[in-house]
């Protein structure tokens, strides 16, 4: 049960660190995807991907996989972006809400989170989509035909009669 833990904590300790990147914006550099620990027997390893929205949201999802309440978390600290909390267990799969703030960028983002359940550990990868760059409230000003709240957009479009 001790190697288990050490185990996960050392992964996670890992893929924070793969993460974290380095201050250039070089997008050639594949993101880092967590790896399997060794588990001893009886225990899983499983990888889960959930994609949120950009803008700022909130969802509860399950643990698909994990059979008991999660003992440890490990990773969002990195990912000022995210917030994970446990929701209250009982019985059945594990659940976790995720809460993400506005993405401002062009460019989506993924941070990870590391769950360890009895002897059973699971990796989420957590995407927020990219902003589609229209202000929040507005309308996109580069659509001609936008509509009649968009004044400048709007009066652009069409013919003159």
């Amino acid at each position: 049960m001790k190697t288990i833990k050490l185990l996960s904590i050392i992964f996670a300790a890992c893929c924070v660190l793969w993460s974290c990147g380095g201050g250039d914006d070089d997008s050639s550099i594949p993101e880092p995807t967590p790896q399997p620990t060794p588990q001893p027997s009886g225990g899983k390893f499983l990888t889960m991907s959930y994609n949120m929205p950009a803008t700022a949201s909130q969802e509860t999802i399950a643990l698909t996989g994990l059979s008991s309440s999660i003992t440890t978390m490990t990773g969002q600290q990195q990912s000022p972006w995210l917030t994970v909390s446990k929701e209250p267990y009982t019985s059945g799969v594990p659940k976790v809400t995720l809460t993400t703030v506005d993405n401002p960028d062009n460019k989506a983002r993924t941070a990870y989170v590391v769950f360890v359940a009895a002897r059973d550990t699971l990796a989420l990868t957590v995407k927020q989509a990219a902003s589609s760059g229209t202000p929040s409230g507005g309308t996109d000003v580069d659509n001609l035909h936008d509509s009649t709240t968009d004044q400048p957009a709007y009066s652009r479009g069409g013919s003159k009669e």
